[in-house]
């Protein structure tokens, strides 16, 4: 849910390192801002689509709705 990867029982740290390097080659970051202001506290999904079949997006399922 919050858009990280995750390595499990695996202690080969090195495929692990070299894959987050080349994630970060190339990276696009995207800024929303919701057109609902109302802080009710909800939870609100997000959902990013691409149209290239050769990205591979890492996002947030979605956030709380609660100010600051």
């Amino acid at each position: 849910a919050t858009g990280g990867i995750f390595f499990r029982n695996n202690n080969d740290l090195l495929p692990g390192i070299r894959r987050a390097f080349d994630d970060e080659r190339e990276r696009y970051v995207l800024a929303y801002n919701s057109s609902n202001e109302t802080m009710d506290g909800k939870y609100r999904k997000i959902r990013v689509d691409v149209k290239s079949k050769d990205v591979r997006v890492y996002a947030k399922a979605g956030y709380w709705a609660i100010a600051n």
